[in-house]
């Protein structure tokens, strides 16, 4: 059983040019502020993972976001399982 404490805290500002607003008709920009509002107020470091059919960006989405996180001073690694 897994628990997990979560802190308030200041949102972060990340960069609009980073993650579009607008990715085919996804809203990354609303998924990456919701994820780095969630991950900015653990207490902890935590695991995510991304599922999705094949060729909805996944990829594009982590590695666009992962270079956001990094620049904001988070520790990030990316893990390409198909690799």
């Amino acid at each position: 059983l897994c628990s997990m404490r979560i802190a308030k805290k200041n949102p972060i500002a990340l960069s609009e040019q980073s993650i579009p607003k607008d990715h085919g008709g996804l809203s990354r920009r609303d998924l990456a502020d919701n994820l780095n509002s969630l991950f900015a107020n653990l207490d902890q470091g935590t695991v995510s993972i991304l599922d999705g059919r094949w060729g909805v960006g996944k990829t594009t989405f982590a590695r666009q976001w992962m270079k956001e996180l990094t620049g904001n001073g988070f520790g990030t690694i990316y893990f390409d399982a198909f690799a």
